[in-house]
């Protein structure tokens, strides 16, 4: 028999129905009706969420995305790209000076607000760091960490200067939080078109 049921009754002879009370249909309104704003809450607390563009661009540090060719002081070209990715929620770097490639990415950690960096370098090193202001100049600090064992760190302020150039004051294993005093080196770099 379907469904294990009884011929010629069902349930022993009995029909039984359910009814639904307007009570039970409001209270199932009601509960559908409060997913959906739910949900629509949780979409529009999604999108209000700052994306790094965001904060780039309300900082007023817009102008640092794009290609930027420099000289390392011997004579050699050094090639910086700051490209946008992932709708603007990161950063993807490249610099590149020969025989050394650097890939990395800057993305923002939402939990903790920082401003983060990874990258690798074609030796095999690995560089993390953070992205913060100082004298309200976009700077990167960064440790590394190459595959012999050697580490350092570094910080890289980014001063805007006039017709689309750029300097970068390279300071090399600073120990306070902030580097301070002369720069071990500073690189003149002009925004490619």
């Amino acid at each position: 028999l379907p469904c294990g049921g009884r011929p010629n009754g069902g349930l022993g002879g009995r029909i039984q129905v359910e009814t639904t009370t307007d009570t039970q249909k409001e209270n199932t309104m009601l509960k559908k009706l409060i997913f959906v704003i739910s949900l629509v809450g949780a979409m529009v607390a999604a999108n209000a969420q700052r994306s790094l563009g965001d904060l780039v661009e309300q900082e007023g540090f817009g102008w640092i995305a794009g290609t930027w060719i420099g000289d390392d002081g011997s004579g050699s070209e050094i090639k910086v790209v700051y490209k946008w990715a992932a709708e603007k929620n990161a950063v993807m770097t490249t610099i590149a000076s020969e025989p050394m490639t650097s890939t990395g990415m800057t993305a923002m950690c939402h939990k903790t607000g920082e401003i983060r960096y990874v990258a690798v370098t074609t030796d095999g090193a690995s560089v993390t760091g953070t992205w913060d202001l100082v004298d309200g100049n976009p700077t990167l600090k960064v440790e590394w960490y190459s595959p012999s064992g050697d580490t350092g760190k570094s910080a890289y302020v980014h001063k805007k200067g006039r017709n689309n150039t750029l300097q970068v004051d390279v300071y090399e294993g600073y120990s306070a939080d902030y580097p301070t005093g002369t720069p071990d080196v500073s690189i003149r770099f002009t925004k490619k078109a």
